[in-house]
């Protein structure tokens, strides 16, 4: 590039073949460059789309496991709610049980103490 003028007055540029055929390889070099991410840039779209129904079809399954979960635990809080019961009430079957055992035991012991003073009065009355 060279400058033709005076010192005092505004200069001019002018380009000779060898400067514009410099600025022409550079801009197919920027265009070269550019291409490729142009082409990447086509694709967002896509990907973005395809990645919006990779999120709902994740977020749809955390759902439906989310569901299931629920359900299998409520159905497991019946189960162990009914054990719990019946647990409960063989425990108390099992209190009952040993009540009616050491009140036998009371009588027997009651009866061989009156058993004992019988014997002892007949052999005295002898």
């Amino acid at each position: 590039m060279k400058k033709t003028g005076d010192k005092h007055k505004p200069t001019v540029a002018t380009f000779d073949e060898q400067d514009i055929q410099k600025l022409k390889n550079g801009v197919q070099n920027v265009v070269k460059a550019a291409a490729p991410l142009g082409k990447c840039m086509d694709y967002i779209p896509d990907d973005l789309n395809a990645m919006n129904a990779e999120l709902a079809k994740w977020q749809e399954l955390c759902t439906r496991h989310a569901q299931e979960l629920e359900r299998r635990r409520q159905k497991s809080d019946q189960a162990l709610a009914e054990l719990n019961n019946e647990l409960q009430e063989v425990e108390d079957q099992l209190r009952l049980q040993q009540k009616r055992i050491a009140s036998m035991q009371h009588a027997m012991t009651q009866n061989d103490a009156r058993i004992r003073q019988l014997m002892q009065s007949i052999i005295t009355s002898s």
